[in-house]
């Protein structure tokens, strides 16, 4: 293995995350104890390496939902980005715009990432009554196609043993 991604794997096996890689690879170095920033720094590094190293076998797509509840230690989001470039990761990141103002940790984040040309938005609202309706409607249809028609004329699932 090589350096970085040994280094990566044995602090991932010593942070109890994912015990049983020290199992299945028992001459992993030992992991140097630090200050918690420094440690939250070295975890970040060990999963950005981590899933990067997982893309290469196959895409990966990371979804992290619910940003506006983090604050500025835990955004891996913004580790992540710096660290993915050329990989076959794509992070998605969803939030509520509305719950944030200027001063939000996310707000931070998301200047930056812009800045550094690392982020791209892509604003969704919420839908009309109409669309809600329409949406359910379609949902409905499928459901009863993919079932046999097993929804009653009300749009009420019935149960499959009283045919």
């Amino acid at each position: 293995m090589r350096s970085g991604r040994s280094w990566a794997i044995a602090h991932l096996a010593s942070r109890k995350l994912v015990p049983e890689i020290r199992k299945r690879v028992p001459d992993l170095p030992p992991s140097q104890a630090a200050d918690p920033k420094e440690e939250r720094v070295r975890l970040f590094d060990g999963v950005a390496s981590f899933l990067v190293n997982a893309s290469k076998a196959n895409p990966i797509v990371l979804h992290l939902d619910d940003l506006h509840w983090a604050d500025k230690p835990s955004l891996l989001l913004q580790h992540l980005a710096r660290r993915i470039k050329g990989s076959r990761l794509i992070v998605i990141g969803t939030y509520r715009d509305v719950e944030l103002d200027r001063g939000h940790p996310l707000s931070t984040v998301i200047g930056e990432l812009r800045r550094e040309r690392l982020y791209q938005r892509v604003l969704l609202r919420g839908l009309s009554e109409s669309e809600v309706k329409e949406l359910i409607e379609a949902i409905s249809q499928r459901i009863s196609t993919l079932s046999g028609g097993r929804l009653d004329d009300s749009g009420q699932w019935r149960d499959w043993r009283s045919r």
